[in-house]
């Protein structure tokens, strides 16, 4: 990769080291969450999705989340906002990195358009 300005040079190390706390600040909530309560996750080997553990990395449980949809319906007076394919799996991902499940659930509403007026010509 080559940058070509000194703010980007600085910049990039900076973006990285956030992205890698971030991901290890994820892996520890999970894994402190999972021993606090004595249990595992399962669902997250795609090639053996019962198979069970107590250390999940960051990254499996980030694929996890990969499947949820937001579907946008638009209507003629108004917009319907869904979320799709919000399994278990995906719930308990957000329980044990002590998020909640309304961070996508809250996304399901629907909204009224305002009525458009025509600009005077």
């Amino acid at each position: 990769m080559f940058l070509r300005r000194e703010d980007q040079v600085v910049g990039l190390p900076r973006l990285l080291s956030l992205g890698v706390r971030l991901l290890t600040l994820i892996e520890f909530v999970a894994r402190r969450t999972l021993q606090l309560q004595h249990s595992t996750i399962a669902g997250l080997y795609l090639d053996s999705p019962r198979k069970t553990t107590t250390n999940p990395t960051a990254e499996r449980l980030l694929r996890a989340l990969t499947h949820i949809k937001l579907i946008i319906v638009h209507l003629q007076d108004k917009i319907v906002y869904q979320v799709e394919g919000f399994s278990h799996v995906q719930k308990r991902v957000l329980e044990v990195v002590g998020m909640s499940q309304d961070i996508y659930t809250s996304l399901t509403r629907t909204a009224i358009k305002a009525p458009q007026t025509n600009p005077a010509a």
